[in-house]
């Protein structure tokens, strides 16, 4: 866990302070958030995602809420996958997922006054402006 950077910043508005774990894959940034997950409990609300290792390599992301609603956020195929899909790199990655679940998922802990907790914020994330 060398390569674990861990930064806890104060937010200017007095809200709660954002804490941001980054690092390479595979290192153990999930199997963290995870267990914070498990101590904050029913305070927390947000999202993960669950992207299993198969063979060395990852082909699907799954998008888990809090609450335990689950999508396909991206598959590695040629073909199309969603019904509303952007492609990045090798995976077609479903704007259902992004823009409904894990966005509602968002609004939801932020209007409850939960912990927010994103589990992979990143590119395949990115491809929605409604995310951003």
């Amino acid at each position: 866990m060398d390569n674990l950077a861990f930064t806890v910043r104060a937010q200017p508005n007095g809200d709660k302070p954002a804490m941001l774990l980054t690092g390479q894959p595979g290192i153990g940034k999930s199997t963290i958030v995870q267990a914070v997950i498990e101590r904050l409990g029913e305070s927390a609300g947000g999202f993960y995602v669950r992207a299993p290792w198969v063979d060395g390599r990852r082909d699907r992301f799954e998008l888990v809420t809090l609450s335990g609603e689950t999508a396909t956020l991206a598959l590695e195929s040629r073909a199309a996958a969603f019904p509303r899909e952007v492609d990045f790199d090798v995976f077609k990655v479903n704007l259902d997922a992004v823009e409904g679940l894990a966005i509602d998922s968002l609004k939801a802990a932020l209007a409850s006054k939960k912990v927010v907790i994103v589990d992979e914020l990143g590119p395949m994330q990115f491809v929605s402006d409604r995310f951003k």
